[in-house]
């Protein structure tokens, strides 16, 4: 399997990020593991660990952002990312907070985002950390129960409805949607039209619709056409009167 390097630290990059450019990345799961509730087929990260493992603290977060930052990076986000789901951090409101509280003393004005699987969103302090990110993006990559298994393969009891039912209170969140094609397939047919009637539901202020880069990581799967991606977005565009960019 052509798996990626995990992240090796709890502050890492800048990278060069398709959707926040340069992105300075803070990793809540350990630094040899992913820890997420989801196992999806497209991860590039390899599969979900299950068993104990160690978070790092507020503090060690706290103080790797501030010796990255008084580097003075030259970055256009702060991204809760890195090895797994951010929000599963038990800490994850008191990380967010303290954030904060670093980025307004050594980097102010730099908008702070957050890459979620929106799994977490039951959770009220994840709720209240949400209010506090500048820039949160949830992932809705299935419209249906079905394909939730298919592809983000949850590693726990989860209910696409619930997912969607959080979404929909949110006051008109951003969704990142990854599409694939072969075996496995979101971007037409049922599946598609699934997806799409949940994007319905819960109105998004911004679409962000992507596939699989290369290498794939299974063969099940393969990357949707960047024309595919690009029709896809303009017909949301036309048909909803939703913002939906192709990446």
């Amino acid at each position: 399997m052509p798996f990626i390097p995990m992240q090796k630290g709890f502050v890492y990059g800048p990278i060069a990020s398709k959707r926040l450019r340069r992105s300075l990345g803070i990793n809540l799961s350990p630094v040899d593991k992913k820890v997420c509730t989801f196992n999806c087929i497209y991860c590039h990260y390899g599969p979900t660990h299950v068993g104990q493992y160690e978070l790092p603290t507020a503090d060690e977060v706290t103080t790797a952002l501030e010796a990255r930052l008084k580097e003075r990076p030259l970055i256009d986000y702060i991204t809760f990312a890195g090895n797994g789901e951010p929000t599963i951090h038990p800490q994850f409101l008191e990380i967010v907070q303290a954030v904060r509280r670093v980025r307004d003393r050594l980097s102010a004005g730099t908008p702070i985002a957050l890459l979620s699987n929106s799994t977490q969103l039951t959770r009220g302090d994840v709720l209240e950390a949400v209010e506090l990110i500048d820039f949160p993006i949830f992932k809705l990559d299935a419209g249906d129960n079905a394909m939730l298994h298919e592809v983000n393969r949850p590693v726990a009891p989860i209910e696409l409805d619930e997912i969607v039912e959080y979404l929909c209170r949110l006051d008109a969140p951003c969704i990142q949607t990854v599409m694939v094609a072969g075996g496995i397939q979101t971007c037409e047919g049922p599946p598609f039209d699934s997806w799409l009637q949940a994007i319905g539901k819960i109105r998004p202020r911004l679409i962000q619709l992507y596939s699989p880069d290369s290498p794939i990581v299974s063969e099940d799967i393969a990357p949707v056409p960047p024309e595919r991606l690009a029709a896809i977005a303009r017909d949301i565009r036309r048909k909803m009167g939703l913002d939906a960019r192709p990446f």
